[in-house]
């Protein structure tokens, strides 16, 4: 609204005894305001993929020198990032038009919806996102995702809903003239976009460059569906920000002879600008671990994030610390699932649903491991943390390295249950996880992995959990931790974890330690 309005006072004023001609004279403005602003970023947009054409060593204006603007990039997606605007340009190849409109009207209803679904699921407390399922461990486990009780009672059906009101929005951005060529994302109050911490499109419009064609694999000649194929974020990277992006070679082979091209719109979404994710910013500065106050802010917030995409019955599917931004005083989570799960790395997932149960990857407690899986590296250090992965990558491979993080999970759990006083979560997670090592689903998981390898991930569970008692911040964050590992319960969801200081965990996180009366 505040980029619509031009950020005054008088615009922000509520509308009373309005007549509908006037509502229509208001809203033919938005309208136009709306049009301005999607015609400067665009303008902004073309100068930024040109600015390697204005960079030089001498300011002569000769010897030109292609210097790339600031970039990330994913899997389909190339992100451009404008410190001097505070903005990032997202970049995707998109289908048709109907794909383009429900990407777009996923982050519209999620912001009309998530927030106020997330507090009237906190208030009620409905018992079938509250209570556990620990039927895995049993002689008779789940065997589908829509078998447990927290699926078939809340989620489904809510997704469902969701996804009826997804399909109405983007109908609507369909109907728009076929002259529309961006708008404003405009869907909830601009006080609300802070405390739902999700990273949410502000506007759009589409974008077309002219792209090579090339083999999807290396060393590969040029088939028919080369020419069609959905483009991908490095080769898109490559062309607008790399050396394939200098002058014209971006459309000349190596020799100089011109390559065959095809035409690409691409959707471009605008978002806030953050100072970093959390991965460049652990890899870079807390290799031994956050300082103090972080890890509760970081988990804070995501579950903020989390619980309004929980509560509409979306799971994230990708909660790694890549996809979490550092914007202004807080962490917001990015690279929403638009309905449909991203290939992701085994370390994102859950990893006893997403591999034994059909459908697993689409439950919720996926976004629940993911999230303790930053927690552990934020107390105990990226870098030891990242050796744990490496090792564990060396002994099989990442999609088949589930029962080495069960049995992770379950050493961590139990030294912090031994080490750590009074605390009933990190007790009853660590009881609840090695009863399902225990457990018929369980065993026959870990059976092909030799004596060895089952010792070096024990080993590596316990020496993470030392490593985490060391952190300031680690007694505030037990109860959170030990529902995030908890692999025993495949309900698990951000609705039904509190807070960090919220709830009956905040006053077990603030006992006296040695020599504390546990009844207190």
């Amino acid at each position: 609204h505040q980029l619509a309005n031009g950020g005054t006072a008088e615009a922000e004023a509520p509308l009373v005894n309005v007549t509908m001609d006037e509502v229509a004279a208001i809203r033919n403005g938005a309208e136009q305001r709306s049009d301005d602003i999607v015609k400067k970023l665009q303008h902004r947009l073309s100068e930024l993929l040109a600015s390697g054409f204005y960079n030089n060593t001498d300011g002569s204006g000769s010897d030109s020198q292609w210097v790339p603007p600031k970039h990330a990039k994913g899997g389909f997606a190339c992100v451009l990032l404008d410190p001097e605007y505070g903005v990032a340009y997202r970049l995707e190849p998109m289908r048709n038009q109907q794909d383009a409109a429900a990407w777009l009207a996923f982050h519209v209803v999620l912001d009309m919806f998530g927030l106020r679904a997330a507090r009237s699921v906190v208030a009620d407390r409905p018992s079938a996102v509250l209570m556990p399922d620990r039927a895995m461990m049993s002689n008779l486990p789940h065997e589908s995702w829509n078998d447990t009780a927290i699926v078939k009672c809340y989620q489904e059906p809510t997704l469902q809903a969701f996804s009826r009101h997804v399909v109405k929005h983007r109908n609507k951005l369909l109907r728009r003239p076929a002259g529309h060529r961006g708008g404003l994302v405009i869907s909830v109050e601009e006080s609300d976009r802070p405390l739902a911490r999700i990273l949410s499109p502000r506007l759009w419009f589409w974008h077309r460059v002219d792209m090579p064609v090339m083999p999807e694999t290396e060393n590969a000649t040029i088939t028919p569906n080369d020419r069609t194929r959905r483009v991908r974020g490095r080769e898109l990277a490559d062309l607008l920000c790399g050396v394939e992006g200098a002058g014209a070679q971006g459309v000349k082979g190596a020799g100089g002879e011109p390559r065959e091209t095809r035409s690409v719109r691409l959707l471009c979404t605008v978002f806030d600008l953050g100072t970093n994710d959390l991965a460049s910013i652990s890899r870079e500065s807390w290799k031994s671990g956050a300082p103090a106050g972080v890890p509760v802010r970081v988990v804070t917030d995501a579950l903020k994030a989390l619980r309004s995409m929980h509560a509409c019955g979306i799971a994230h599917g990708d909660v790694k610390m890549a996809n979490i931004m550092h914007v202004g005083d807080g962490y917001w989570l990015g690279d929403l699932p638009a309905l449909m799960r991203a290939t992701t790395k085994m370390l994102t997932n859950d990893p006893l649903c997403s591999t034994t149960l059909t459908t697993g990857k689409r439950m919720m407690c996926n976004d629940m491991w993911g999230l303790g899986l930053i927690t552990v590296s934020l107390l105990a250090g990226s870098s030891p943390f990242k050796r744990i992965c490496e090792k564990f990558k060396k002994i099989i491979e990442p999609v088949k390295s589930g029962p080495l993080w069960v049995i992770f999970a379950a050493t961590f759990l139990h030294t912090l249950s031994h080490i750590v006083p009074y605390d009933v979560n990190l007790m009853e997670a660590a009881d609840s996880v090695r009863k399902l090592v225990k457990s018929p689903v369980v065993r026959k998981m870990i059976m092909p992995l030799s004596r060895e390898h089952r010792d070096a991930a024990r080993l590596e569970g316990e020496a993470a959990a030392r490593l985490v008692l060391r952190h300031p911040d680690a007694p505030k964050l037990w109860g959170q931790l030990a529902y995030f590992l908890d692999v025993s319960n495949v309900a698990r969801n951000a609705l039904a974890v509190p807070l960090p200081g919220e709830g009956d965990w905040a006053q077990a996180a603030n006992r006296e330690q040695p020599g504390a009366d546990p009844t207190a």
